[in-house]
């Protein structure tokens, strides 16, 4: 029986697609590519060195430090007018006490909620016959989870992977497959930190329902981070520049231009250890949000804007346990 779909399945297929970037600007791999983490969103997508700690295994696993204790976020984001929504859940601590190897786990879920899809027909046998389709609501969705770990290589200089395991239902197409990230992080001085990171470092491949596949090239970051104590105001500042591409080659932008890599950068000033301002330009788009911080407890807030889509907003909330 063939199946009919609803005028908006075109657009929230689209959404999907392009979660995380600019639409038709990348390719399927998109939804390996979203914002996460409010602080790195508000800084311009700078995450490769000065990710908040729920997110770093999203970043750069090489971020993940030998801090006691444990640490849980959550974040919510609706993006592009509430078109499509983000949930990503985190988990960060240690294997074999607080002295053991750092591990982070994560499940990542976004959706482009009700999609009116029809299955059946009344009153005829096909559209032409005079058949009315019995609409009902799905919700496009793409699932990852993630396991990452970290180790020091040198003095100085640390290494980490994330394992990733993806599972995408499109409504009419499911598929399932596997990627991994890798990353490094070179402490160069006491204010300066350097990084690079393969996200998809061997290509992901998705295996779809119907024997088909896709194969999802590696992105490419490079960044530096500068991190300076202000003791007389009580404050820090803190500035990221990280520049971005695909190892797959040049891929076309929403202006018909095409483009090797994106340049990202951002500052945050904390004042008092309590309240973060943040501001960033990613992509030449610009991005801001603030972060409060009261006791374990860690609230952040970004907001970004995508041309033609509407904004996203971004909240994170974050608790660490002794």
């Amino acid at each position: 029986m063939k199946t009919h779909m609803a005028a908006g399945l075109p657009v929230a297929a689209c959404l999907l697609l392009c979660a995380g970037a600019r639409a038709g600007e990348r390719h399927g791999g998109d939804f390996l590519r979203v914002e996460l983490g409010a602080a790195p969103v508000a800084r311009g997508l700078t995450g490769l060195l000065l990710a908040d700690p729920g997110t770093r295994a999203w970043w750069n696993p090489a971020q993940l430090e030998d801090e006691p204790g444990q640490l849980f976020s959550f974040q919510h984001q609706e993006a592009f007018g509430g078109d499509l929504e983000l949930d990503f859940l985190s988990w960060t601590g240690h294997l074999g006490g607080s002295t053991g190897l750092p591990l982070a786990a994560f499940v990542l879920r976004q959706a482009v909620p009700d999609i009116p899809i029809s299955t059946l027909l009344e009153g005829g046998g096909s559209l032409e016959e005079g058949g009315r389709p019995l609409v009902s609501n799905r919700d496009a969705t793409d699932w990852v989870l993630g396991l990452a770990t970290a180790r020091e290589l040198r003095p100085g200089l640390k290494g980490g992977l994330t394992l990733k395991v993806l599972h995408r239902d499109l409504v009419e197409r499911k598929g399932s497959g596997v990627g991994l990230d890798a990353g490094l992080r070179w402490q160069a001085r006491e204010q300066l930190s350097l990084g690079l990171a393969l996200r998809d470092a061997a290509g992901s491949l998705i295996f779809w329902d119907d024997g088909q596949q896709d194969w999802i090239a590696p992105e490419w970051a490079l960044g530096a981070a500068w991190e300076q104590g202000l003791p007389r105001l009580r404050s820090r500042l803190a500035a990221e520049l990280d520049l971005r591409g695909e190892l797959e080659g040049d891929v076309p932008t929403r202006d018909g231009a095409w483009h090797r890599a994106w340049l990202h950068g951002g500052l945050e000033w904390v004042l008092l250890e309590r309240l973060a301002l943040r501001g960033g330009v990613a992509e030449g788009d610009p991005a801001a949000g603030a972060g409060l911080l009261v006791g374990r407890w860690a609230l952040d807030y970004a907001w970004r804007p995508h041309p033609e889509l509407g904004a996203s907003h971004l909240v994170t909330l974050s608790v660490r346990l002794p």
